[in-house]
């Protein structure tokens, strides 16, 4: 349990992270992408250890030792409860605060994946990808972390992805790095986030396991 609670917190704090920067983000005039047309999304499903989300056009089949995580998990992890995410996922066409897709952990390192999705507060509305990751880079920062700019975008699936490497002390003794990739059309954020401590690198195994 010590183990679930620390990998609770790891996942917490981007969380946090990234709520700051919709109620911190300052106003822009730039329009979002439009190049590809707005679908709503819906969630992926597990067959398996192998996750597939024909909206986002990707399948991701988990290496040895990372374990899925139910809603119920998921539910745990962001001390909500699971009707509440089920809730969200009927409302995904008309609003979304914050979904989380999907988690998976590595409980043997401490290693997240987490795919969510979040609409823009209107303070930040219009925001494009680019603006979007260079805000959350300053969130990072805010919070005594470190953001690695700079990264080429990346295509995966059926969206262009945005990229920012992070590393932030939760102030237990552990340091996280996180891969995070952004995508936002019409307002929507789509996220994935990969996250482990200092000196593993199994979660970065995850990016290698896209198909």
């Amino acid at each position: 349990m010590k183990k679930i609670k620390s990998i609770s917190l790891g996942a917490l704090v981007m969380l946090v992270a990234l709520s700051l920067l919709v109620a911190c983000g300052e106003n822009s005039n730039n329009k979002a992408e439009s190049s590809q047309k707005f679908e709503a999304p819906t969630r992926g499903a597990w067959i398996g250890n192998t996750w597939t989300s024909d909206y986002l056009g990707f399948s991701l089949t988990l290496p040895t030792a990372w374990v899925a995580s139910s809603d119920a998990d998921i539910a745990e992890a962001l001390n909500i409860s699971a009707e509440t995410i089920e809730a969200l996922g009927m409302m995904l066409p008309e609003y979304i605060p914050f979904l989380t897709d999907m988690m998976a952990v590595n409980y043997l390192t401490g290693a997240f994946v987490q795919i969510s999705f979040e609409r823009l507060n209107p303070l930040i509305a219009g925001a494009t990808s680019e603006e979007y990751t260079e805000l959350t880079a300053q969130t990072i920062e805010m919070l005594n972390g470190t953001a690695y700019r700079g990264l080429a975008p990346i295509q995966i699936g059926n969206y262009m992805w945005e990229r920012l490497n992070t590393r932030v002390d939760l102030g237990d003794g552990t340091i996280m790095y996180g891969n995070h990739l952004f995508n936002v059309i019409d307002d929507l954020v789509r996220m994935i986030v990969i996250s482990c401590p200092v000196g593993h690198s199994t979660g970065y195994d995850i990016l290698n396991s896209i198909d």
